[in-house]
């Protein structure tokens, strides 16, 4: 939708200091200069407070949400070795994306639900449908 507003036009593309850069990407070649600048940067958390791996131990997490292909891949790293995600039935996974699904997947995280549209609303209309 962007292309035909850009072309031949500058663009300044504000976003994270990682992620896809496919807006970028398809962009360039339409618009006669795209400058991608960070306006935050994200950190990993080294650890998930020891409460918290209690509670999916226990069964009492229902839903984790994945927004994410970074999201999906740093939560099984940071549960690696602490919970088999495989054996915890009761936790089921939401993905905001295909290529969130993807990502889950190939770190060992079986998807319950994958949003239609790939948005927060998206997601949790797939929550809501499958809880249904």
């Amino acid at each position: 939708a962007l292309k035909r507003e850009v072309s031949g036009k500058r663009v300044l593309l504000v976003r994270a200091d990682r992620g896809r850069t496919l807006l970028k990407d398809e962009l360039e070649g339409i618009a006669s200069e795209v400058v991608q600048v960070p306006a935050y940067c994200n950190a990993d958390a080294e650890n998930f407070p020891q409460e918290l791996i209690n509670k999916i131990q226990l069964g009492e997490i229902d839903w984790v949400t994945l927004t994410s292909s970074a999201i999906a891949k740093r939560f099984a790293t940071m549960l690696k070795n602490k919970i088999d995600l495989k054996t915890t039935k009761k936790l089921k996974f939401a993905s905001i994306s295909p290529v969130t699904s993807s990502a889950a997947r190939e770190a060992g995280i079986e998807i319950t639900v994958e949003a239609s549209e790939f948005t927060i609303s998206g997601l949790i209309q797939a929550m809501i449908n499958y809880s249904r």
